[in-house]
């Protein structure tokens, strides 16, 4: 298990038909600087159930995303020249955990 708060939890969060992004799922998204490919269940024609993009939580995904990416810059903004030197390393280290949670997801 992981850390988690309302931020996290609600404020960060989309949820669709099928499942809930939470901010640390839209987290890695940001820091890959892609936006999550959401589906929901239709009907086709034929009557058969598939699977179509949700637009608006696409759209709500990609609004997410750019608040935690502005975020982001607004508290590296507040580092001090030290830690800004260490950036590669933070951000190689939060690509791994978040990776690590990810994969802790999937289990």
């Amino acid at each position: 298990m992981y850390f988690t708060n309302a931020n996290i939890t609600e404020k960060y969060a989309v949820r669709s038909q099928t499942r809930t992004y939470n901010g640390l799922h839209l987290l890695n998204y940001a820091l890959l600087n892609t936006t999550p490919y959401i589906t929901k269940k239709q009907i086709d024609d034929n009557g058969k159930e598939i699977d179509v993009p949700d637009g608006q939580a696409i759209q709500r995904a990609s609004v997410k995303i750019e608040k935690i990416r502005e975020g982001f810059l607004t508290w590296l903004d507040s580092q001090d020249q030290d830690f800004k030197s260490s950036f590669p390393i933070v951000i190689i280290t939060c690509l791994i955990v978040i990776s690590n949670l990810n994969m802790m997801d999937r289990i």
